[in-house]
């Protein structure tokens, strides 16, 4: 006959099997949700673009925004972390990897891509790279969403949380604008979302 605490064990186990068979089929429910999120975003105008510290830059723009992530809620939805990030290219430096033969010259270092110029003295070839180049992605907004109230995000003139800097030239260099959410589940797995859209340039002159 079995006692007291070995038939509390089986009921606790059985519990914990049941509790766990039902989250695993909770989390699969998201696969099957769709959402059709749409998003606008574009820069309304750089009212400070100046040159700020030791070699930086800084621009402040404000913003438009109509971002309908209302789909992107379903009955397993937390919250939304959502963020707007600029995004542009800066060079990347090689570091100590300068010295490479020409045969055994890589495509990327540290994850920059860049293309290489052969100068051809006598019979004797030199390889060099030119200079590569990475995305910097600066956030310059961010919100927290709990609900679908909240999830439509429309806003003409928005000004950032944060200001944009830069240790290198921004004028006249190329931006995209991206928002990205992340979709926080009550149960199951985080995911993440995005949408990209092109900003233009920043200004080439320092707007004070």
């Amino acid at each position: 006959m079995h006692s007291f605490w070995n038939r509390v064990n089986v009921l606790l186990s059985l519990f914990a099997m049941v509790g766990g068979a039902l989250c695993v089929c909770t989390g699969m429910t998201d696969i099957f949700h769709t959402a059709s999120p749409t998003v606008s975003i574009s820069v309304d105008k750089f009212f400070r673009f100046i040159p700020f510290g030791n070699g930086q830059e800084q621009a402040v723009m404000s913003l438009n925004v109509d971002a309908d992530l209302r789909s992107s809620f379903s009955w397993n939805t937390k919250q939304l972390f959502v963020q707007i990030q600029v995004e542009f290219d800066i060079p990347s430096p090689l570091k100590s990897k300068s010295d490479w033969d020409a045969d055994e010259l890589p495509d990327s270092i540290d994850g920059a891509n860049f293309t290489t110029s052969t100068a051809v003295s006598g019979s004797k070839s030199i390889t060099t790279p030119a200079t590569p180049s990475r995305t910097a992605q600066v956030v310059v907004w961010d919100a927290i969403i709990q609900n679908t109230d909240q999830a439509w995000v429309q806003s003409k003139g928005m000004r950032p949380k944060y200001v944009l800097s830069d240790p290198g030239s921004l004028r006249g260099r190329a931006y995209n604008l991206t928002m990205v959410w992340n979709v926080m589940p009550k149960v199951g797995y985080l995911y993440s979302r995005k949408h990209t859209a092109s900003g233009g340039v920043f200004p080439e002159n320092y707007i004070y």
